[in-house]
């Protein structure tokens, strides 16, 4: 286990981009923790539609998701309106994403019969490059330090 740090580190140090996917990928285990416990607890404890509760939870998790990802992960440091425009880009990156999860977690669940939950882990770990890519390339651009 201590060698995966020691890695970790080394590519962190070397690769910029490096060190911010491994930070993203941390912001995103903690969005996704969130996101699966919003989405148990609809489903299982208020009986919502599981659809219904996948959207809203990812709903949830992409504001966490912004703000760690902005000061964090990308110590991005723009404001007023220039962060108002990271904000929509943010939101669009998100929304898409968002809308190929459900898309991936609905086909999983209802087609190929596996557990919501299993469909939900499976979309979400695809969605991640997706979401990386435009947050760094296009969100944050060259403003990231």
């Amino acid at each position: 286990m201590v060698n995966i740090f020691l890695l970790a580190k080394k590519i962190m140090e070397k690769y910029p981009s490096g060190r911010r996917f491994i930070k993203f990928c941390l912001v995103g285990l903690s969005s996704a923790i969130i996101s699966f416990f919003i989405l148990y607890v609809f489903t299982e404890y208020l009986h919502w539609w599981y659809m219904i509760s996948a959207v809203l939870s990812f709903v949830i998790s992409v504001i966490f998701n912004f703000i760690a990802n902005k000061f964090w992960s990308f110590r991005n440091k723009l404001r007023g309106r220039a962060a108002y425009n990271q904000m929509v880009k943010y939101a669009v990156v998100y929304v898409s994403g968002m809308v190929i999860n459900t898309f991936l977690i609905y086909a999983f669940t209802e087609f190929i019969g596996l557990d919501y939950r299993w469909s939900w882990f499976i979309a979400t770990g695809i969605i991640t490059f997706w979401n990386f890519g435009f947050t760094h390339f296009w969100t944050f651009g060259r403003e990231t330090a």
